[in-house]
């Protein structure tokens, strides 16, 4: 995932959050403590302190304006008498000693208004041998932070982490030598001024300080779950936020899923849909320290199992291929862009050298798990029917929308049962698939890289023709039972890898990917009120107390998908998640990526298991539907061990476009 520096913040609240996502390293640091400098600092301090669960206090720092020209600073005082000038703007301006001394004077008698407004009856901070994280809205010269961090140095603070959304380049490179540390989210080299970064930026209040201070904060409070008015800490919202552990764009992001997940014997990584970039590279991510740091040995992903077996040729070093490009060149018939991108390719090549680096005793396989070939197969029916005429083309292509679509629709699931299909054409289309299928099944090879190929080989070669022909029968009829007997298959030959793997290569640790309607528990969605079971259930099932199931869910942004079946990928815009969705209040937790671990014990997790719609793009997106085309509901914390959320997310970068053939 990338992490860049923003441009700007909605408002300090905004800010406050990003900023938390880059400090969520303190979260477990017990002398840890936020300080915030009133007024501006105070509202970002907020959300800081909401997110690492750390108390928030004041720490009074008076700016000294320039007179006639306040807002450049010419230094600043704070309560423990501490006194920074800037010698040069004091020349530059040609301010006297004397106007010093009365702009002194009357920030002193501002500074003791400030003590006695914000701190009332309350005791100073006690910083001594504490790492203070001390927040503002923003810096431009640094001289008040710089008396901030002086009076502090004084009080016995054992580090001090300046955190702030924005400041200029020079003023950061400066605090760096005061500083222990300084956290920023953006360092822009042409600044102007903070309120410049910001599109609200109002002037806060002394009673919108004590009331944070307080912690009775309205302000903060969020509308949500059909227009109720959370109390601050309290909402499902901010409970996620204490649950959410951010992604900043390093690599220890990964390190507590690798910890959850380490010990399990499968993992499987589910995406929102087929065609976002940001789900293959997370999902790339972790597979990569997953096989790096805990053993796992193979990947196995929702792909035909014909076209994924070059592949693992490739990676295993067998194959004459001479280039990942060309490894996956199998995967260029209709929807090739599912594996055909730039993100998936990485990973491809990452296999390689691992498999290269490791020898031959550890190396990690890749297959597919579609025995079926569906989309191979639909492909070689499209073709035929088109033959037909316009006419047949476009009934063939109503025909298989459907094939990817997980939410409710008993019009289009209608169309596959409809009258209007002749059952002699039902047939004729059952032996097509048929005897593409088995056709495709001669191009395996007669023998693997070793025994747990072989194995695979001979399961998937020794496959009766009539439990294919029963596949495709029932996907004339019900969508449920074929939806079943895919997943199911899937299942008997995910076992049968595992079971290969604990015979001939000392221990079973496979990852998974496949789409968030295969990946997590149908019994925990929609899905099983219809009767359909899902890979995640029957992997929970087999291998009870060893899974970890892990979904990835996105708010809005962009997404590969065809407008109809056979027909070319487009970039298309996901409209943002509706309210009543987890997407939607995700998004309002105000991270832009987080995840979270619904194996721990926390009020959040139970808030997550009521039922709310979540969203889920199959490889056909109509230009003429939104977003409820995919939508159904589902109890999000039951459904996964752990959700990824990538808040704005990206396409998949499709280099080769141009393999997509048309017109299926």
């Amino acid at each position: 995932m990338q992490n860049g520096a923003l441009r700007g913040f909605h408002d300090r609240s905004d800010a406050g959050r990003r900023l938390a996502a880059l400090l969520w390293k303190y979260v477990n640091d017990e002398d840890a403590m936020i300080l915030a400098l009133p007024r501006g600092g105070v509202p970002v301090a907020a959300e800081v302190s909401t997110t690492l669960s750390k108390p928030i206090d004041v720490l009074v720092v008076r700016k000294l304006g320039v007179p006639g020209d306040e807002e450049t600073a010419m230094g600043a005082i704070t309560c423990g008498g501490v006194r920074i000038l800037d010698e040069r703007t004091i020349e530059r301006f040609g301010i006297s000693g004397a106007q010093v001394d009365e702009v002194v004077k009357r920030e002193c008698e501002e500074l003791k208004r400030s003590l006695a407004a914000y701190r009332e009856d309350r005791p100073e901070p006690d910083v001594r041998d504490k790492r203070v994280i001390l927040v503002d809205d923003g810096i431009a010269t640094g001289a008040t932070v710089s008396a901030a961090i002086s009076l502090l140095r004084r009080q016995g603070a054992g580090a001090v982490i300046v955190a702030v959304p924005v400041a200029p380049k020079d003023t950061v490179r400066e605090l760096r030598g005061e500083a222990d540390d300084v956290v920023v989210v953006a360092e822009p080299e042409e600044f102007g001024a903070v309120a410049d970064w910001y599109a609200e930026y109002p002037e806060t209040t002394d009673e919108e300080v004590r009331t944070i201070l307080s912690g009775n904060t309205p302000e903060l409070a969020v509308v949500a779950d059909g227009g109720v008015q959370w109390i601050f800490n309290r909402s499902p919202i901010q409970m996620i936020r204490r649950l959410a552990r951010p992604f900043v764009g390093e690599e220890s992001d990964y390190d507590g899923l690798v910890e959850m997940a380490g010990d399990a014997t499968v993992v499987v990584l589910g995406a929102a849909s087929y065609g976002t970039g940001d789900f293959h590279q997370v999902r790339a991510g972790l597979t990569k320290r997953l096989i790096a740091e805990k053993g796992f040995n193979a990947v196995v992903t929702e792909a035909d199992s014909v076209d994924a077996w070059r592949v693992n040729d490739f990676v295993r070093g067998r194959s004459g291929d001479p280039d990942v490009s060309a490894a996956m060149s199998d995967f260029s018939r209709f929807p090739a862009w599912v594996w055909c991108n730039e993100e998936f390719e990485d990973l491809v090549s990452w296999l390689r050298g691992h498999n290269r680096d490791v020898g031959d005793g550890r190396q990690v396989g890749f297959y597919g798990l579609d025995l079926f070939g569906l989309r191979r197969s639909i492909g070689t029916v499209v073709r035929e029917l088109a033959r037909e005429g316009p006419e047949a083309l476009d009934k063939a292509r109503s025909l298989f929308g459907c094939v990817d679509r997980f939410g409710r629709d008993p019009q289009n699931y209608g169309l596959v049962a409809s009258p209007e299909v002749s059952d002699q054409l039902r047939a004729d289309l059952v032996r097509c698939l048929v005897d593409e299928r088995f056709a495709t099944f001669g191009s395996l090879p007669e023998k693997g890289s070793g025994p747990v190929d072989d194995a695979l080989l001979g399961f998937i070669k020794e496959l009766p023709s009539e439990q294919i022909a029963d596949y495709y029968r029932k996907l004339f009829r019900s969508y449920a039972s074929s939806w079943n007997l895919r997943d199911e298959l899937m299942m008997e030959m995910l076992s049968s890898l595992v079971a290969a793997l604990r015979t001939h290569a000392g221990g079973a640790k496979v990852i998974v990917w496949a789409h968030n309607a295969h990946a997590g528990d149908a019994r925990a969605t929609e899905m099983s009120w219809r009767g359909e079971v899902s890979l995640g259930q029957l992997v929970r099932e087999a291998f009870a107390g060893e899974t970890r199931l892990i979904g990835t869910t996105t708010y809005a942004g962009t997404v590969t998908a065809s407008p109809g079946w056979g027909l070319p990928p487009e970039e298309v815009v996901l409209p943002p998640a509706g309210e009543g969705s987890f997407e939607k209040l995700f998004h309002q937790v105000g991270l832009p990526e987080f995840w979270l671990d619904f194996t721990a014990d926390h009020p959040a997790v139970a808030a997550l298991k009521r039922p709310r719609v979540e969203r889920a793009v199959g490889v056909v997106h109509p230009r003429s539907n939104g977003s409820d085309w995919h939508a159904f509901e589902a109890c999000i914390a039951g459904q996964f061990d752990a959700v990824i959320h990538c808040d704005v997310t990206r396409a998949t970068v499709v280099p080769a476009l141009e393999r997509e053939s048309a017109p299926a």
